[in-house]
């Protein structure tokens, strides 16, 4: 349910594509990669919430497909 997961799910994606040398430019990446996400993917999860809630109470809180 904590939809921060998700996100950093979506930064993990993203620095895929990278190697970096040391802590710094990892440090950077990850700063660039977070502060480049763009609002409709936080749209995206944040419209997610019904549907989540919706599922965990379907689940009895058991885990959901999220």
């Amino acid at each position: 349910m904590n939809l921060i997961e998700n996100l950093w799910d979506e930064v993990e994606r993203r620095m895929k594509k990278y190697k970096p040398k040391n802590i710094h430019e990892l440090g950077d990446l990850l700063k660039n990669e977070w502060d480049n996400i763009e609002l409709p993917v936080l749209d995206k999860l944040a419209n997610s919430v019904p549907n989540r809630l919706r599922e965990c109470i379907k689940m009895k809180g058991y885990p959901i497909q999220y």
